[in-house]
């Protein structure tokens, strides 16, 4: 993925920033239905052994490579609704993702805004900013 690295505690600077994020993917939303989006993180997971996943919850089956429940708000995702799936453009291009190539371009929103420099809003408008554990990705053995 394009994480390279962590960001520190104390003060977060641009260069801090550049350093977790250092390739120019922008922002891409790509509209899949909730059977999609199941799917695509657990190709991801398995590809990655886990995902790197924001907005949802998910319980995921290691052995299996399976997702056992996923949530958006502690509400089940509708499998056949349609979900804004935010990636990168590196992975909407690179992955080889079926779903996202099922999609067509014209209703695909290809933002233009660098991933990094989000990162850098996002971090601006909720500073300071205290991490914690929030469980949206759960790995667990159970039976499918």
């Amino acid at each position: 993925g394009g994480v390279r690295a962590e960001l520190p505690s104390g003060t977060i600077t641009r260069a801090d920033v550049f350093s977790v994020m250092p390739f120019d993917n922008k922002v891409v939303v790509v509209p899949v239905t909730g059977q999609n989006v199941v799917e695509i993180i657990e190709r991801m997971a398995g590809k990655y052994n886990g995902a790197l996943v924001g907005g949802v919850e998910v319980t995921y089956n290691p052995t299996n490579g399976f997702i056992t429940e996923i949530t958006i708000n502690g509400t089940k995702i509708d499998s056949s609704a349609i979900y804004d799936f935010a990636t990168t453009d590196y992975v909407y291009y690179s992955y080889g993702i079926p779903q996202f190539e099922a999609v067509d371009k014209s209703e695909v929103r290809f933002t233009g805004i660098l991933l990094r420099d989000a990162i850098e809003r996002w971090l601006a408008a909720h500073s300071p900013v205290t991490p914690d554990v929030d469980n949206r990705w759960r790995n667990v053995e159970v039976d499918r």
